[in-house]
Formats: C-alpha cells, sequence, structure tokens
C-alpha cells in the first residue's frame, strides 16, 4: 500500500490544478468557437479537395464543416485555392486556448499521467490507498490502546530506573527459565517442611508437658513402718 502511494506522483494540489487547467481550458475552446469563422463545403459530385495540404475526400451530395480560428487553405487541385482568415478576435481566442493547453499540458506531465481522465482515474485510487491506510492505522491503534511508542519507552525507562542496585537481587535461575519456574515449588517446599519441624517441636513440648502433668498427680507409695531403734 505505502509503496504504490510512493509511485503516485499526482497530489492534492497537482489534481486541483490539473482540474483548474482543463476548466480553462474548455472556456478558451467555448470563445474561439464562437469566434471562429465557419466554413461548410457541400460536394455536387465526388470530390478531394485539401485544407491546409491534407487531402479531405467528399461524396457527391455530402458536407464537410468546420471552424477556424487561424488562416486556412482551401485547394481543389488543379481548380481552386482560397484563404479563410478569421478575424481578430478569433485569433485572439485561439491564442488564449493554445495557453490555456499548454498550462495543462505542463499540469499533466507533473503527475505523470496522460490526461485528465486517466488524472481523475489515478486521484480516485490514490484517495482509496489513504483511507485504507488510515482505518489500518487506526485499528491499530485501537489494538494498542491509548500508549503511543514515547508513552511507552517512559515506561520502560520507569520499569529500569525501578530496579535494585544489588546485582542479581531479581535474577532466579537467570537464563533458565525451568529453574525460574521450579523455585516457586523449593520455596513452597521449604515452607512446608519449615511447618512441619514446627508442629513438631510443638507436639513433642505438649508431650513433655502431659507426661510432667502426669507426674506431679500420680499417687505416691505408702511409707514403711520402720521399728522404732532401741539403745544398746
Amino acid at each position: 500500500m505505502d509503496r504504490e502511494l510512493a509511485g503516485i506522483a499526482l497530489t492534492d494540489d497537482a489534481m486541483r490544478a490539473i482540474e483548474t487547467a482543463a476548466i480553462a481550458v474548455e472556456r478558451a475552446a467555448g470563445q474561439a468557437e464562437l469566434a471562429s469563422a465557419h466554413i461548410e463545403l457541400v460536394a455536387i459530385a465526388d470530390v478531394e479537395v485539401h485544407l491546409d495540404g491534407d487531402p479531405v475526400a467528399i461524396e457527391a451530395g455530402g458536407t464537410w464543416a468546420a471552424s477556424v480560428s487561424s488562416p486556412t487553405d482551401i485547394e481543389l487541385p488543379g481548380l481552386l485555392r482560397a484563404r479563410v482568415v478569421p478575424g481578430t478576435p478569433a485569433s485572439d481566442s485561439q491564442a488564449k486556448l493554445e495557453a490555456a493547453q499548454e498550462v495543462l499540458a505542463a499540469a499533466l506531465a507533473k503527475a505523470r499521467v496522460a490526461d485528465v481522465a486517466a488524472a481523475r482515474l489515478l486521484d480516485e485510487r490514490r484517495r482509496e490507498l489513504i483511507a485504507s491506510r488510515e482505518k489500518l492505522n487506526a485499528t491499530s491503534e485501537a489494538l494498542v490502546g491509548d500508549d503511543i511508542v514515547d508513552e511507552l519507552r517512559t515506561r520502560l525507562a520507569e520499569l529500569r530506573d525501578g530496579e535494585p542496585a544489588e546485582p542479581g537481587l531479581w535474577d532466579t535461575g537467570a537464563g533458565d527459565p525451568a529453574a525460574a519456574r521450579a523455585e516457586p515449588r523449593r520455596r513452597g517446599g521449604r515452607t512446608q517442611a519449615g511447618h512441619g519441624g514446627l508442629r513438631d517441636a510443638s507436639q513433642g513440648r505438649r508431650s513433655r508437658g502431659e507426661a510432667a502433668g502426669r507426674g506431679r498427680h500420680a499417687p505416691t507409695s505408702p511409707a514403711r513402718n520402720w521399728p522404732p531403734l532401741r539403745p544398746n
């Protein structure tokens, strides 16, 4: 899409210039037509005439007509030669028409198109490509959200600034995804082992306490009656 757009020399300004020049040509052509001399030839028999040196065949009963804004020679070979010379307004109108045509030709050449019709087709294609590109960009922005490249870079910088100064503090099995996944399990195992040791110690203390309690409350053996000592 971008490559095709890059190959199109036609721009909005160039298209406006072409349309403006085309309108000027149409107006100049209309004025030249009104001011031109009109020639009409009617052939009584089949005949061939030369108009400014170009042969034109006219069949019997046929008609040839044209408008000329500049001196034109009409020749019937071997019989007749006539020259039609339009008045000053016609010559001026023709000069304006030729100037307008030159402006249009320059605008078409700048846009690298053959004529006005080709320019309009190319401009339509260009607008379609621009619309498609804008739609694609809008879709991409919608998928990314409101984050733009600068904001993403700023967030990345903030994350880097928040890293601990002590090397390796956040490195758990750096470079080893399996070790990183196993680390929480090892921590969990050590925690469970520690909890188990605490439970065993607590149960031991409780057992010793119960044994000591039973010793304090156990009945004592009756005292023996020893015979009194007799003096010697």
